[in-house]
């Protein structure tokens, strides 16, 4: 049974004619006191604010140097609004390439 039904049953007076009304303030209940709303919240990332800075050890690639196992980190940095990021290596917490990063285009 619906709500007009129920009301119809109960208020013999009323009409059909209520169920516009009645449409419009249940509507308005349903607004307040309906389920949850999904909420979300937009973010803006301006250039250059915010960064993920990443250090990934490589011991498990099993690199060999020498015939010594070579125990490094490989170090990844990107800027939040940009695809372009600098990457480096380090091994013994010395960087490779001591000369600036370049920046590498995403592959």
């Amino acid at each position: 049974m619906t709500i007009l039904e129920e009301l119809l049953l109960r208020h013999l007076h009323l009409g059909p004619s209520v169920r516009r009304t009645l449409e419009r303030r249940v509507r308005r209940w349903r607004a307040v006191h309906g389920p949850d709303q999904d909420v979300v919240f937009a973010q803006r990332h301006p250039p250059g604010r915010l960064g993920l800075s990443d250090f990934t050890a490589a011991d498990d690639l099993a690199v060999v140097v020498a015939e010594e196992p070579l125990a490094h980190l490989l170090y990844h940095f990107r800027f939040e609004s940009n695809a372009m990021k600098p990457s480096s290596s380090f091994v013994d917490d010395q960087q490779v390439d001591p000369a600036q990063p370049q920046l590498q285009p995403p592959q």
